[in-house]
């Protein structure tokens, strides 16, 4: 919605929006971020101030000041891409293994690889390390934990816990699978805030949450009034909303194009490549640097790749792909096709149209146009202009992608309209025929 969903994005966003941190700190919590700093945007430096009162290798709540609420982000980076799969092997025993007793290091010979990995003695062993970055990682949890409890502080905390993303490996994190989505978050409420949460202690649910809904949901938590313009919702606390829908993109990774929209209802996977003549496997900077994708070109080339594993390699990506998530969680066999599913498959697509719509969402127009056509405005300002945006007529052109010669017509047609991201979304349609 606001124009950051490129990797590495550099637009401005509006000085109205502001991290959800801000708000606890005005409502007097002492905020504070330790280790990294991602932002996709321009003005980040000033919008971090906003955010923390310490923003720093050193931030930690045994700084604030006495008797003062705390509310404290703490980032592990050694599950990170970079550890999991991209340093070299001798870098991971060095700075990941070292760290863990024989007992907690994974034997390659115990790993389970997913249906679309080719078996082999390597990939066991780069799966393998996969592990063993996330025994590191629940250690320093562990010992985190414990200053808490140190601190007397375990029973006065609201302690959440998630990654950012899928795992950093191939098919996962940069793909527009579920994988790429799926994450586990747990999240501990002791005693005294247990009002506040309709959940017992112990308690698994299946319920949609997105990031988006993290903000909301901590400011909901802490009594604080959830500005407007936050899309998310609060799924816990005492004006919890219950997520009907979750919604994803894909789009450029680095100097990789992508332009995929994925919807799901928690039993439907449904995704939308609006690039289908582009393959999953195209290269990619972070993929590329990791020694499983290697593996995986390697053993296409040697023809040892079959069925899931072959499909990741395929020349093109299929424009619609639907997933039965309780009886295929790996996402392999695509159900656009098959006639029995049709009626899921329309209502996943038009449900997929109507948040794109409703969100209006900003990534339909080229990075170069979201950067320009807005003549100095930050990019989320030009987003409820419909003059200046408009979304209908573009996504009617982009939806054409990938369905065929009987589309080809129109696709001609809108080469001669006079916005130029129809122009755009119908060349990329003719490619993809």
């Amino acid at each position: 919605e606001l124009g950051v969903g490129n990797h590495r994005s550099r637009v401005d966003i509006p000085d109205w929006v502001r991290g959800y941190p801000a708000y606890l700190r005005e409502a007097g919590y002492y905020c504070t971020n330790h280790t990294k700093n991602d932002f996709n945007f321009t003005n980040a430096q000033a919008f971090a101030k906003d955010c923390w009162d310490d923003n720093s290798r050193k931030a930690h709540w045994r700084n604030r000041p006495e008797g003062k609420p705390f509310f404290s982000v703490f980032n592990f980076v050694d599950s990170h891409q970079s550890r999991t799969s991209v340093n070299s092997y001798a870098r991971f025993q060095k700075n990941i293994q070292s760290q863990l007793a024989p007992k907690e290091i994974t034997s390659p010979n115990d790993v389970v690889l997913p249906p679309f990995y080719h078996d082999s003695p390597r990939m066991r062993q780069a799966f393998a390390r996969v592990y063993d970055c996330v025994t590191l990682v629940d250690k320093q949890i562990g010992r985190l934990l414990q200053q808490l409890e140190e601190d007397g502080l375990t029973e006065e905390t609201i302690v959440f816990f998630f990654p950012d993303h899928g795992q950093g490996i191939p098919r996962y994190k940069t793909f527009p699978f579920g994988l790429g989505f799926r994450v586990p978050l747990i999240v501990r409420v002791p005693e005294r805030y247990r009002h506040l949460v309709s959940y017992a202690p112990g308690t698994t649910c299946d319920d949609l949450v997105s990031f988006v809904d993290l903000g909301p949901t901590v400011l909901n938590l802490g009594g604080i009034d959830i500005p407007e313009y936050m899309s998310g919702l609060p799924i816990l606390g005492p004006r919890k909303r219950e997520r009907k829908l979750f919604y994803g993109s894909l789009n450029d990774i680095g100097a990789t194009e992508n332009h995929s929209r994925c919807v799901s209802d928690g039993r439907y996977m449904y995704i939308r490549n609006y690039m289908p003549h582009l393959p999953y496997s195209q290269t990619q900077m972070y993929c590329d640097s990791a020694p499983i994708m290697r593996f995986i070109r390697e053993d296409h080339q040697a023809g040892l790749l079959t069925g899931p594993a072959a499909e990741f390699m395929a020349p093109m990506r299929p424009a619609e792909a639907l997933y039965d998530l309780k009886s295929d969680p790996w996402e392999i066999h695509n159900l656009a096709d098959d006639p029995k599913h049709q009626q899921t498959l329309t209502r996943m697509r038009r449900r997929n149209q109507e948040t794109i719509l409703a969100i209006r969402d900003l990534h339909f127009l080229h990075a170069w146009e979201i950067e320009t056509r807005g003549r100095g405005q930050p990019a989320g300002d030009i987003r409820e202009d419909r003059d200046l945006f408009p979304l209908e007529r573009i996504l009617a052109v982009a939806e054409l992608n990938g369905r065929g010669p009987a589309v080809l017509e129109r696709q001609l047609a809108a080469l001669k309209d006079i916005e130029p991201m129809c122009r755009y979304w119908a060349l990329i349609g003719l490619q993809a025929q």
